[in-house]
Parts: structure tokens; C-alpha cells; sequence
């Protein structure tokens, strides 16, 4: 790949963490699409065990390293200062793309549209994560009034411009969870007039190796980690998500119970849930609720842990 143009018009952004093999493979993926030539590549090595070298990359590839894990936000921002480009192009180090993608790419910003969702097609190992994935994708492609609330950043394009207008990803969410949401509710607050379009064809294939276990430890920690920090900056915004409705701090029906007893009965329900869950088969509708249920329970019992560490000792 070689640029001679004198600007790139986007700028990728992939932020990696102990997913070496997994970021080579779309290196090269990346880097034999048809005009990429037209972008730049960043890869942000976020203190991996597995750290990525230059050397294993295409030449074209730009590499920073960070010496320490981070996180997703600060090292999203690392890239976004040494882009060049007039869109920044986040996109997670385990989505793969169509062909063609650069110049679906390039169709979309042409008439210089402020932001571009793309759209995630998830391929997973366990059929019934999948699925799931796949269902909230279509219902996200679908929402047009509150994209802030509910869009992803996994595959997302930004005007520069605007991107450094709000200094990018907020550094204060170091776990997993809401610094998409961060993003997105700064973005739309700044700019409100901003044009945005959600781009079925911009697919990339999202392969994640998805498992119940994963997800009640992402949903613990969003709870315990990132909710309170998106609940202070934005109490209205958080308000409009489902995840308030399971927020010890701002559920009206649990903020009435004591928390010793919701965390008693996570504890005595969660091994009953956990084997009906397992019983049922992928297509029904019980296990779906009961899906559901179990992360609801996992983001509360970390709200809760969240509430508990606020109160000073006696």
C-alpha cells in the first residue's frame, strides 16, 4: 500500500490488547482492500502481554505502543493524535470487513456526512450469543433519535474535526463499558446539528468468541466501573437506558431494598437461573428472558458493590 496522497481521507483507529494474532490477520485483511490506499492505518498496542511489533506488520501500518493497559479510551485517543486523516475510523481489532468496504467507505463520506455507523454482523461460536447479537444489531440500525444512547463505537466513523472538538474518548472509563456512550451523548450535546447516516453495507464481520460467562463479568463491571462515572456526567441521558432500571442508585424499586437483601437473593436465585438457562434450547423464548435476567442481576450486584464502596467506614 502506498499513499501519495498529500491527506488521507480516513484515518483507522484500532486499539489492541493481548489479540496479536487477531491483528495481524486484519492487517493484512486491511491493507488489500481495493483503494485503502486513500487511508491510513493506526494500531494502538495497549500494553499487551502479546505485544505487537513493527516488523509483523505491513510497512503501511503505523504501530504506537503503550508500555501499560490503559484501556480502551486513552488508547483510542493515542491513535486519534497521530491521525492525518479527515475521518477517524474506530474500529475494533476483531471485526473483519467486506470486500470492497474502502470504496463503501469512501461512497459514504462523499457527501461529507458528519458520522457514519457501520453496520456488525456477529459471528460466534455459541449460536444463541449469536443470534442475540445479531437481533440487537438490526434493532440498533433502526434507531435514529437516540443513536447516542444506543450505537456502537466497534465500527464508527467521525469527521477529525468534531473528534478533537470534544478531546475524544473520555480517560475516566478504564473498564469495560459506556465510553462509546460518553462519546456519542459529548458528540450530539456539541454538535446537534450533526449529520449522521447508519451504513447497512458498511459491514464488518464481528468475531467474538462469546460466552455466558463473559458477558455477567462485562455486565458486573459496567455496573461497579463505568455506570457510575456515565451516571455523573450524563444523570439524564443514563436515565433514558435500560441500565438505570437495574442501577441500585437510580432504580426507584431497588434503591427501597436493602442491598444486603438484593445481593442475598442474586446470590440464592443466580445458581437456579444459571441451570434453566443451560436446559433450555437456543430458540426459546424462556431462555432469551432468562438471558436477560442474569445480566440485569450481574449489572446490579455491581452497582451495588459500587454504592457500598461510596460509604466512608465508621
Amino acid at each position: 500500500m502506498t499513499n501519495n496522497r498529500l491527506q488521507p481521507d480516513v484515518s483507522f483507529v484500532i486499539p489492541v490488547y493481548n489479540d496479536s494474532e487477531q491483528a495481524k490477520k486484519l492487517a493484512v485483511q486491511l491493507t488489500s482492500l481495493e483503494n485503502i490506499d486513500r487511508c491510513e492505518i493506526i494500531f494502538v498496542d495497549d500494553g499487551s502481554t502479546d505485544a505487537l511489533n513493527q516488523q509483523e506488520l505491513p510497512k503501511a501500518i503505523k504501530l504506537v505502543s503503550l508500555l501499560n493497559n490503559y484501556g480502551r479510551a486513552i488508547a483510542r485517543n493515542k491513535g486519534i493524535y497521530e491521525c492525518s486523516g479527515a475521518y477517524i475510523h474506530f474500529l475494533d481489532v476483531d471485526c473483519e470487513p467486506v470486500e470492497n468496504y474502502v470504496n463503501i467507505l469512501l461512497a459514504q463520506i462523499a457527501n461529507s456526512v458528519d458520522v457514519v455507523f457501520g453496520h456488525l454482523e456477529f459471528v460466534c461460536h455459541d449460536a444463541f450469543f449469536q443470534d442475540f447479537e445479531n437481533s440487537n444489531q438490526l434493532t440498533r440500525a433502526k434507531a435514529n433519535a437516540n443513536w447516542e444512547l444506543v450505537q456502537s463505537s466497534a465500527c464508527l466513523v467521525v469527521k477529525k474535526e468534531l473528534v478533537l472538538a470534544i478531546e475524544g474518548f473520555c480517560t475516566k472509563f478504564n473498564r469495560y463499558g459506556f465510553e462509546d456512550r460518553d462519546f456519542l451523548i459529548r458528540l450530539k450535546q456539541h454538535f446537534p446539528e450533526a449529520s449522521y447516516t447508519y451504513a447497512k453495507e458498511l459491514t464488518v464481520y464481528h468475531k467474538d468468541d462469546l460466552t455466558l460467562d463473559r458477558y455477567l463479568e462485562k455486565f458486573y463491571a459496567s455496573g461497579r466501573y463505568s455506570a457510575p462515572i456515565l451516571r455523573k456526567a450524563h444523570p439524564a441521558q443514563y436515565e433514558q437506558t435500560p441500565y438505570s432500571k437495574v442501577d441500585v442508585n437510580t432504580s426507584y424499586m431497588f434503591s427501597k431494598i436493602p442491598k444486603k437483601l438484593i445481593s442475598l437473593a442474586i446470590l440464592t436465585i443466580k445458581p437456579v437461573l444459571l441451570f434453566l438457562f443451560f436446559l433450555m434450547p437456543n430458540k426459546s423464548k424462556l431462555k432469551l428472558v432468562l438471558f436477560k435476567i442474569l445480566k440485569a442481576a450481574a449489572y446490579l450486584a455491581g452497582s451495588i458493590k459500587n454504592a457500598q464502596s461510596q460509604v466512608a467506614p465508621k
